[in-house]
């Protein structure tokens, strides 16, 4: 009894998860069917039982590829944030010439009113620091003063005068540098009381800020 509901079993497991199995056997057992009719029918089953798994698999391998997002629509551009360059800022150059005032100076006359007047060219820039140098193949010499006209003592002739602010520098862009005391560039500070003095027409220099 109990083989035989085994054998129960087995026939509806083979039935509902591979038909082609018990179809198979019992074409194989009937004789009323001729040979041609029985594998016709069995080679049938086997071919619907491929039939189903292949469209099952590919089925499968379409709804899993349509799950999937390409890698396409998933990478998004990206987007280079531009590089700002700082600009160097603008550094003011001036080009004095003792030659001509121009647009920075001012032409002041000392003791005026006597017999020996004595013309000065003092040349006002923003207060800063500045690089000094020349064009000059000879010499150049300037000087940082006081916006303001002294007196000497004791000189009652000529008492005015310029104040002077340090020593005067001389300057050259040639070779002969009188022995070490005319250099290439200075670098100099003017305050906002401050002008540059060239104390004769052949001074020139090229002022730039640092």
């Amino acid at each position: 009894m109990v083989e035989k509901k085994r054998k129960t079993w087995l026939w509806i497991l083979g039935w509902v998860f591979c038909f082609p199995i018990p179809l198979t056997i019992l074409m194989l057992r009937n004789k009323t069917l001729s040979a041609a009719v029985r594998y016709a029918i069995i080679g049938l089953a086997w071919a619907t039982l491929l039939l189903f798994a292949v469209s099952g698999g590919c089925s499968r391998g379409q709804e899993k590829v349509a799950d999937e997002p390409s890698t396409q629509e998933q990478t998004e551009p990206v987007q280079e944030t531009p590089v700002e360059e700082t600009p160097e800022p603008v550094r003011k150059r001036y080009e004095l010439s003792g030659a001509e005032l121009g647009e920075y100076g001012t032409s002041i006359v000392l003791n005026q009113n006597t017999d020996m007047p004595v013309e000065k060219r003092l040349y006002k820039l923003p207060a800063g620091k500045y690089r000094v140098t020349t064009t000059n193949e000879k010499v150049s010499a300037f000087y940082v003063v006081k916006d303001e006209v002294g007196l000497e003592e004791g000189n009652s002739d000529y008492p005015e005068i310029l104040v002077y602010v340090g020593d005067g520098y001389l300057l050259t862009a040639g070779d002969n540098d009188l022995n070490g005391h005319a250099l290439r560039e200075v670098a100099v500070e003017v305050a906002s009381d401050e002008s540059i003095l060239l104390p004769t027409e052949k001074d020139t220099i090229v002022v730039e800020e640092l």
